[in-house]
Order: structure tokens, then C-alpha cells, then sequence
């Protein structure tokens, strides 16, 4: 049972990171300021975005220009991540003050 859990929290961080990727990706427009934000290499944002775009069967970004520009489909998704992103703010602040 234990073994179940920690699959369960994997799966859950790794899609918190894909989440956070995205979110950044869009809001710097470069892959090496979102890797610096998120202290991570810059191959590890292109494969959370990839395993994002696997997932959802869609393409985030129109990838034949130099700058990072959302497909509909990215835009979408990137609303509903940053209202869950907000939401999961005010939830740990809350529960950090009780």
C-alpha cells in the first residue's frame, strides 16, 4: 500500500512541474528564463512540455516561428492552469496560517 502512495505523489509532482513549466514558458517567452526560474535545464522544460502536449493530444505553441506564440488549444489549457495555480496559492497560504 505504501508503494501506492508514493506512485501517487510522483505522478502528482510531475504534473505540478509540467503545470509550472508551462505557466512560466508562457509568461517569460524563453525557454532559458523559464529554466532559470525553475532552476532547472532547459531540456527538462522541453520534455514537460512535450509530455504536456502528449497528454492533451494537442500542440501548445506554433512552433514554426522564432518566438513562443500559444495555439488556441495552449491558450486554453494556460488559463485553466493559471486559475488552478492561483487557487493552489490561496489554499497552501490558508492552511499555512491555521
Amino acid at each position: 500500500m505504501p508503494g501506492f502512495f508514493i506512485d501517487r505523489l510522483a505522478m502528482i509532482h510531475s504534473n505540478l512541474f509540467c503545470m509550472q513549466a508551462f505557466i512560466s514558458l508562457v509568461e517569460k517567452k524563453s525557454f532559458s528564463l523559464a529554466a532559470i526560474e525553475l532552476d532547472v535545464q532547459e531540456y527538462i522544460l522541453q520534455l514537460a512540455i512535450k509530455q504536456l502536449e502528449n497528454k492533451f493530444n494537442v500542440s501548445l505553441f506554433n512552433w514554426e516561428s522564432f518566438s513562443i506564440v500559444l495555439t488556441e488549444s495552449g491558450m486554453s489549457i494556460y488559463e485553466y492552469f493559471k486559475l488552478f495555480d492561483d487557487e493552489l496559492l490561496i489554499l497552501i497560504e490558508d492552511f499555512a496560517e491555521d
